[in-house]
């Protein structure tokens, strides 16, 4: 049996070109990558079941990240309130562990996505403020998984 993974330090980042260049997150606290498959209806005439088919996949993305404020360029509300602000599309990229993408370490690539949801001042008092996203793909785009970029 393997063993298990700590979830420590994911590799978040964002891009609003087309090209490698990306900025990554920082204060990273959590992310929840679900993927699932709508359920279309696929029953026909003389079925006993409720037949089920896999229809298009959903792929939205909660990020979850320490709230600096900073006015540097890397500060997560810094490089988010526009890209949300302005209805920006976006490239993703997700690894794991922020290290080298490899076998045991891939990329989830969205090429094309949203900023849907975000949450500047998350927190209670005396508790350190979050900044949360939530992303969703654009139309007409597709996610990757890569163990090579």
């Amino acid at each position: 049996m393997a063993d298990p993974v700590v979830f420590r330090n994911a590799y978040v980042a964002i891009s609003t070109s087309t090209g490698s260049a990306y900025a990554v997150l920082s204060g990273n606290k959590s992310v929840e990558f679900p993927m699932s498959r709508a359920e279309l209806d696929n029953a026909v005439m003389g079925d006993d079941a409720e037949a089920k088919y896999p229809g298009i996949l959903g792929v939205p993305v909660t990020l979850t990240h320490r709230q600096d404020f900073t006015s540097a360029a890397t500060g997560v509300d810094k490089l988010t309130f526009p890209l949300f602000n302005n209805r920006t599309k976006i490239r993703v990229k997700i690894r794991p562990v922020n290290a080298a993408v490899s076998a045991s370490n891939p990329s989830y690539i969205l090429p094309g996505a949203y900023i849907f949801g975000l949450t500047p001042i998350s927190g209670s008092h005396g508790q350190l403020l979050e900044n949360k996203l939530d992303i969703r793909i654009a139309s007409g785009h597709v996610f990757t998984r890569s163990t090579s970029t």
